[in-house]
């Protein structure tokens, strides 16, 4: 089975123009750098935003886009380093809590990811990402009941989050709830038909169920969707 979708909805730091006590040539460098990492120059980005730090060693949004650009070109580790500065300047910063527990997850560190959720959503419980992502770090442990509590509780919220409810059918696949599992993997796909892997998961789903034409049909859908794993069911059940 594959794992759950690690959904990175990381957030950007609002730069305002407006900072009176940020020094004007960090402000500026601050203001390309956004820029920069707004057009998907991550390097340059982070180049810039490392001279408004130079200038202002206290910039906790410098520190926190910077996090920011590091993740984008997979230097989680610096990414890591970033927003724990910018949470040692503003402990209260739910953003650079919640960007270090994407940046954590990716590196598979899931309980330190659980942890930064945690205090993401004890600054602000507003962060549905944070419940989403806390699931997925839950689910990726073994916790699946913890898992569908945050998906239950995003999908309350928002029933249209991107990729809830092909996690939410991961969970309930793991807890054997197999009927619920292919409710949510068919309502995955009626909103992102090009998930291959719900495809392959609701094939397994369906072949749990006793519906192997079902399964074999979406195993091929899946492998026509790059989840190449599907066409290896097809060669081990389907005739």
């Amino acid at each position: 089975m594959s794992c759950l979708i690690f959904y990175v909805a990381y957030t950007l730091a609002i730069f305002n123009f407006n900072e009176g006590s940020i020094d004007q040539k960090a402000l500026q460098f601050f203001r390309e750098a956004y820029i920069k990492n707004d057009r998907g120059d991550y390097y340059g980005a982070i180049q810039d935003y490392s001279m408004a730090i130079n200038i202002n060693p206290n910039y906790e949004k410098a520190y926190n886009n910077r996090g920011i650009a590091h993740f984008k070109i997979n230097e989680f580790v610096d990414a890591i380093k970033d927003f724990s500065k910018a949470i040692e300047i503003d402990p209260n910063s739910s953003d650079a809590y919640y960007n270090r527990g994407i940046a954590k997850g990716s590196l598979g560190d899931y309980i330190g990811a659980i942890k930064d959720f945690n205090k993401t959503l004890e600054l602000d419980p507003s962060v549905l990402g944070a419940y989403s992502n806390r699931g997925i770090a839950a689910g990726n442990i073994g916790l699946f009941k913890d898992a569908l509590l945050d998906f239950n509780k995003v999908i309350s919220i928002n029933p249209d989050y991107t990729d809830i409810y092909y996690n939410r059918g991961m969970a309930k696949n793991a807890l054997r709830d197999y009927k619920g599992a292919l409710e949510d993997f068919n309502k995955a796909i009626t909103i992102d038909p090009k998930i291959g892997d719900a495809y392959y998961n609701r094939g397994m789903t369906k072949y749990y169920l006793g519906d192997y034409s079902g399964a074999c049909k979406d195993w091929s859908k899946a492998g026509e969707l790059n989840q190449f794993a599907g066409y290896d069911w097809i060669k081990r059940y389907c005739k």
